[in-house]
C-alpha cells in the first residue's frame, strides 16, 4: 500500500496510479528512453494528461528505479522478480 494520507483521497489515487503506471510499463518494456510508447491518458482531465509519460521520462519505469535506488538489496531475481508469471507480488488493474 502506498504511504498517503487517508484525509486526501484525490492524492492517495494519483499517487496510486503512477506507481501502477511505473509497474505496467516495466512487465510493458518501456523505459525512460521510450517514454513516447506509453498511450496518452486523460482520466485526471486535461491538466493531467502527461502525468504518466511525465512519471517514466522522470524517473524511469519501476525497474529503472529499483536499480537504480536499491542496489544493497539482492537481485531482483527468482522471488525478488516483479510479475514474473510465478506470483502476483505486485498487481496493477
Amino acid at each position: 500500500a502506498m504511504a498517503t494520507s487517508q484525509n486526501d483521497a484525490d492524492w492517495s489515487t494519483f499517487v496510486y496510479w503512477v506507481v501502477a503506471n511505473l509497474i505496467w510499463a516495466e512487465e510493458s518494456g518501456i523505459t525512460s528512453a521510450d517514454f513516447r510508447d506509453v498511450p496518452e491518458v486523460k482520466m485526471f482531465g486535461d491538466k493531467f494528461e502527461w502525468m504518466f509519460r511525465g512519471s517514466i521520462l522522470a524517473v524511469g519505469n519501476y525497474g529503472e528505479i529499483y536499480e537504480r535506488n536499491l542496489k544493497h538489496l539482492p537481485p531482483r531475481a527468482n522471488q525478488n522478480l516483479l510479475n514474473d508469471g510465478s506470483s502476483p507480488q505486485l498487481w496493477h488493474p
